[in-house]
């Protein structure tokens, strides 16, 4: 069960706050309240993501010719004025124009004059910038991703988070995401999920090694290159380092309700067994087009997380072979004391069956193909070609 909170809701001081016309005993209340209250947390940032902050945005970029062919930026509201092609200039960086936007900014492509190189700035909205908790989870976004040095992890090359308007500069990726794969092509085969999965868990392995877990893994923060197909994880806006106070505070809510582990949807403490979850969610996904669990609401969707099994894959999916079912069901266990015990064994599992089904060309995995015997690791036993995956133990 969600958590309740003493204070009172205020929708309309949320309203305020994203103009900017609370005044500051107001706006220090209101932010209390969001730190003890993921409704409200939720709700900011549905409303932060309408275009009614593009104006305050505006006023920070520098109109500046661009590059020709370069995206304009989309206009605002009725009577906001449309950056030239080429977007303006933010710091010493030419935009160019807009890759994302979420609840908590956007994310633009631009140019770095002084290296020579396309990268990719997140910008915070400039209500949320008056915010103090705001400003605090973007910068703690920034040291999160910074720490993590990996193939499969979006780089940060910098940071600004001391003016009107923080941002984070980014290694661009030229390519799409996992999402927007989805949902212009259908889901993806078997060979491609089981690649997804070997390297997204390849990517958490190295975040964790460096004491992070990621907490929103869902196919819109996984990056796929145009040229390979890589993958790369990307917002590590939730993250928090492991055995930080504020990742056992029970009664936060964080992530994205499809793709959020049970002990998150409770408000338990957690570790980097949740990111498993998220990412079985996500395979899940994938491979069926739509997320194992659901409901007609927020709420309801998180309900079901805690309490329902996944959706039948075989009823999704006919032509799924069986291990399959098992290998994703292994990852969406409700307990997380009977998940894997790492990202690392998941993206060796992974990857073993994908090199299996290349080389063979066959989808039944044979029973020779086990993960070895030592500590941590956890086993592959097929029966009547179903696989049963279960924690190794010495």
């Amino acid at each position: 069960m969600i958590p309740t909170h003493p204070a009172p809701c205020d929708p309309p001081g949320l309203l305020l706050l994203l103009e900017g016309e609370l005044a500051p005993p107001a706006q220090a209340a209101l932010e209390r309240h969001l730190a003890d209250c993921p409704s409200c947390r939720a709700t900011l940032d549905l409303l932060a993501g309408d275009d009614r902050w593009w104006d305050a945005a505006r006023r920070n970029l520098t109109p500046q010719p661009g590059p020709a062919g370069a995206t304009p930026l989309p206009p605002g509201f009725p009577g906001d004025p449309v950056l030239p092609v080429g977007g303006g200039r933010l710091g010493p960086f030419e935009v160019e124009g807009e890759i994302a936007r979420g609840g908590m900014g956007v994310v633009l492509k631009a140019f770095d004059p002084a290296l020579g190189r396309t990268v990719a700035i997140k910008v915070l909205t400039t209500a949320l910038a008056q915010s103090g908790p705001a400003r605090e989870r973007f910068a703690r976004e920034a040291r999160a991703a910074a720490a993590v040095n990996h193939e499969h992890v979006v780089a940060v090359h910098s940071a600004q988070a001391d003016g009107d308007l923080p941002y984070l500069v980014m290694e661009y990726v030229r390519g799409r995401s996992l999402q927007q794969q989805i949902d212009e092509t259908g889901p993806l085969g078997l060979e491609e999920v089981l690649r997804v999965g070997a390297e997204a868990a390849a990517g958490l392995a190295a975040a964790h090694a460096r004491g992070l877990i990621h907490r929103d893994v869902k196919p819109a923060n996984i990056l796929l290159e145009d040229a390979t197909g890589r993958v790369k994880l990307t917002d590590f806006g939730l993250a928090r380092t492991i055995g930080e106070p504020g990742v056992t505070h029970n009664g936060a809510v964080v992530g994205t309700p499809h793709y959020m582990s049970p002990e998150q949807g409770r408000g338990a403490p957690l570790d980097a067994r949740t990111d498993l979850f998220s990412l079985g969610s996500t395979l899940f996904a994938a491979y069926t087009g739509v997320p194992p669990f659901r409901g007609e609401t927020p709420l309801a969707v998180v309900r079901a997380v805690i309490e329902d099994d996944p959706r039948p894959l075989a009823g999704l999916r006919p032509d799924a072979p069986p291990w399959v079912g098992a290998l994703l069901a292994r990852l969406l266990v409700k307990d997380p004391a009977r998940r894997p015990r790492s990202a690392e064994q998941v993206a060796d599992l992974f990857a073993r069956c994908l090199a299996y089904v290349r080389r063979s060309g066959s989808t039944s995995l044979p029973a020779c193909l086990r993960p070895p015997r030592r500590r941590g690791w956890w086993m592959a036993a097929v029966s009547h070609g179903v696989v049963a995956v279960a924690a190794a133990t010495t």
